[in-house]
């Protein structure tokens, strides 16, 4: 192998073990080629980068959204503490409820037998009934 140069030209030889014949390559078609190489390889670089810029703001749009995302979880986490605590007092309230009405349905149910007892079956009288003669007595009483 052989490379020779001078002001124009420079050719590059190699020689072919079967015939002897030496191809010569002009330093001009080598420059061509170099050239176009170097201009592909600036192509892609150039559009390395702009991929790399757009990715770039993809992840900073990305890395906004996962801080956005946690604060929303957060403030999600706090309105299910606050959800929970007032479905415990809720329940606390309720169950206070069932014992009040329980107590209460008791009562009346205690209630209603002590004024059954000793009244005749044809004895309407109780709570809310007013008899037509102890309504005139009884407005009797308020006019005088």
């Amino acid at each position: 192998m052989e490379i020779r140069g001078d002001d124009t030209s420079v050719e590059y030889l190699s020689s072919n073990s079967t015939n002897g014949n030496v191809e010569c390559m002009d330093l001009n078609d080598y420059k061509v080629k170099v050239e176009s190489s170097m201009m592909r390889n600036k192509e892609e670089i150039r559009r390395l980068k702009e991929e790399n810029l757009e990715l770039s703001t993809l992840v900073d749009h990305l890395c906004e959204e996962v801080v956005r995302s946690m604060a929303d979880e957060d403030k999600l986490k706090e309105d299910l503490a606050l959800s929970k605590r007032r479905e415990e007092e809720l329940e606390r309230e309720l169950e206070e409820v069932k014992v009040l009405m329980a107590k209460m349905t008791s009562s009346t149910k205690k209630l209603d037998h002590m004024l059954g007892v000793g009244r005749k079956s044809s004895d309407k009288r109780g709570l809310g009934y007013i008899d037509d003669k102890d309504a005139s007595s009884t407005s009797k009483m308020l006019t005088v």
